[in-house]
């Protein structure tokens, strides 16, 4: 497997019961917006398995996601995807990682590389291999302004928006250039 390539296996049952493998693929990363494999500074996405809602109900089909451009997050289910951070030198070469928020908590772990978060306020925290990073909904971005690509992995969850405790302004979902 490439840098850009992560295995995917997932297991089900069969119609008397019995534990059986579904899937044993490859995934590669694609950019969320051509659909092809990412080149320069492009993060790229694949994405691994999602839910048809919550708690999420395992009887019927495995549905196959990858390749589709979902949302960075969904009230209909939850989503574990893969993320490739290639290597960044010069910020107007990328394009894909934009100042966002997302109405989910978002579990991402670095599972290779490092990689640099950034919240709304400007501060930052480097997250490297092993680390874990919970989102709860915050303005955030991410930049690997490393030598090396970033491999994280996250699993969103919808959530409700966040309700500013002084103002009970409710927080919507954004995206928005660097």
């Amino acid at each position: 497997m490439d840098a850009l390539q992560n295995r995917r296996v997932v297991t089900g049952h069969d119609d008397q019961g019995k534990a059986v493998f579904l899937v044993d693929d490859v995934l590669t990363s694609l950019n969320p917006v051509t659909g092809k494999p990412p080149g320069g500074s492009t993060a790229g996405m694949a994405n691994v398995y999602r839910t048809a809602g919550l708690p999420a109900d395992i009887n019927g089909p495995f549905v196959d996601y990858y390749g589709q451009n979902i949302a960075f997050a969904d009230e209909s289910g939850a989503t574990c995807r893969f993320c490739h951070f290639l290597p960044v030198k010069d910020l107007s070469e990328d394009k894909l990682n934009v100042v966002h928020r997302t109405e989910s908590v978002d579990f991402g772990v670095v599972l290779k590389g490092q990689i640099e978060l950034t919240l709304d306020d400007g501060v930052k925290k480097i997250l490297r291999q092993g680390d874990v990073v919970v989102q709860q909904g915050t303005i955030h971005d991410w930049l690997n302004s490393f030598d090396e690509i970033c491999v994280m992995m996250f699993v969103l969850i919808p959530a409700k928006k966040f309700k500013v405790p002084k103002t009970g302004e409710l927080l919507e979902a954004m995206a928005r250039p660097r």
